[in-house]
C-alpha cells in the first residue's frame, strides 16, 4: 500500500489555482484532488452575456474595468500503477469558474456575473503520477463541463509504502 500527498498548482483563464492531491493504492487505488484560487465574485446585481450586454439590449452599459474571479474544482477517481514509478489516474467531480464585471458608478455600480465567461458543472481529470524514491510528481488536465480547461502540476512525497515495494 502506498500513500501520496502533493501540493498542486493549476493554470487556467482566470489565473493560477492552488490545491492538494492525495492518492492511496496498491496496484489500483483512488485519488482526491481539490483546487481553488481562493477568490470570490461576491454578491452580483444580475448577469450579462459574454460581450457585456444585459438582457439582449442593443446598448451595453459602461463597466469600470474591474473584475472579480473565483475558481474551484474537486475531483476523485481511480489510480492505476503501470510500473514501479509510473501511475495513471482519471476521475470526475464538480467545478466552477466564475467571472463578474463591475459596472461604472454612472451605471449604479455593483458587479454583473458574466455568463459567457462563467462555467460550472461536471469536472473531469486525467493525468500521470511519477515517483522517484520518496519524491512524487503529477501532471494532469482538468476540464469543467468541457468548456474550461486547465493544466495542473504537483510535487510532493510518498508518505508510506509497502515493505515489499523496492
Amino acid at each position: 500500500m502506498s500513500l501520496y500527498a502533493l501540493a498542486t498548482v493549476s493554470a487556467h483563464d482566470n489565473g493560477p489555482s492552488y490545491g492538494v492531491f492525495f492518492a492511496m493504492m496498491r496496484r489500483h487505488g483512488f485519488f482526491v484532488h481539490a483546487s481553488t484560487d481562493f477568490g470570490s465574485i461576491g454578491t452580483t446585481r444580475g448577469s450579462c452575456s459574454k460581450d457585456g450586454s444585459i438582457g439582449g439590449a442593443a446598448e451595453k452599459p459602461y463597466y469600470s474595468g474591474n473584475t472579480a474571479k473565483s475558481h474551484y474544482t474537486v475531483t476523485a477517481g481511480a489510480v492505476h500503477r503501470l510500473t514501479r514509478n509510473l501511475s495513471l489516474f482519471e476521475g470526475i467531480g464538480y467545478g466552477r469558474s466564475a467571472v463578474a464585471w463591475q459596472l461604472a458608478e454612472s451605471e449604479g455600480g455593483g458587479y454583473m456575473q458574466n455568463n459567457g465567461l462563467t462555467h460550472k458543472g461536471v469536472a473531469g481529470e486525467a493525468g500521470a503520477l511519477l515517483s522517484f524514491g520518496r519524491i512524487a510528481v503529477s501532471a494532469s488536465a482538468v476540464t469543467i463541463a468541457g468548456k474550461q480547461w486547465q493544466g495542473s502540476l504537483g510535487v510532493g512525497i510518498k508518505l508510506w509504502r509497502d515493505k515489499n515495494e523496492k
